[in-house]
């Protein structure tokens, strides 16, 4: 009568993706002859990211999917296919909740302590008709010239984690605040002017 919640990566990860899955919990619901009920939760990665002890304010989804038995046959297999499913269904759930307006606020916590110019970009950059604009972007990739302090290409990057974004920053101290953020993305890269 009892329910038992698992996480079948045995931790967090880093970037919010899915990690590899351990059989362990499919072993022991094909053992015990019980169903999994596959959930699905958004934004707990934001709301409390790794190596990090400060609780943010963050929205949180959870999606229940359907009820599956595991069979017999190769555990490993299995396992593998059901991570394939995970990661088809989280992130169809990025796409349709990370939007700008979502990552704002993570980008916003980056510069908290940055100083009061990182700070005057936030509030010049973050507003809604950005993020409209930053929704409607489209392609594999985007160059953002003279990108101030990297509030706007953060934006971007993490609003499109399919999108290889490269800013150019004009001034050393620039460079230095926006390469030290936390939530850079690796679909993010910084260069200086000179490096152009």
């Amino acid at each position: 009568g009892y329910s038992v919640v698992i996480f079948p990566e045995g931790t967090r990860s880093e970037d919010c993706s899915i990690q590899r899955f351990h059989r362990g919990a499919f072993l022991a619901a094909r053992e015990l002859g019980i169903p999994v009920l596959p959930l699905y939760i958004h934004g707990f990665g934001y709301a409390l990211p790794k190596h990090d002890f400060t609780l943010r304010h963050s929205g949180l989804s959870l999606e229940i999917g359907r009820r599956f038995s595991v069979p017999d046959g190769d555990l490993a297999a299995f396992t593998r296919q059901v991570r394939h499913q995970y990661q088809e269904t989280y992130d169809r759930i990025r796409k349709e909740r990370e939007t700008a307006s979502y990552v704002a606020r993570l980008v916003r916590d980056n510069y908290r302590y940055k100083g009061h110019d990182a700070q005057s970009e936030c509030r010049r950059v973050l507003r809604q008709t950005t993020f409209d604009q930053v929704d409607r972007m489209t392609g594999e990739e985007v160059m953002i010239p003279d990108a101030g302090y990297g509030v706007y290409p953060l934006l971007v990057a993490l609003s499109h984690p399919d999108m290889k974004v490269t800013a150019v920053v004009e001034e050393e101290d620039q460079y230095l605040t926006a390469t030290r953020c936390q939530a850079v993305p690796d679909n993010l890269v910084y260069l200086k002017k000179d490096e152009v």
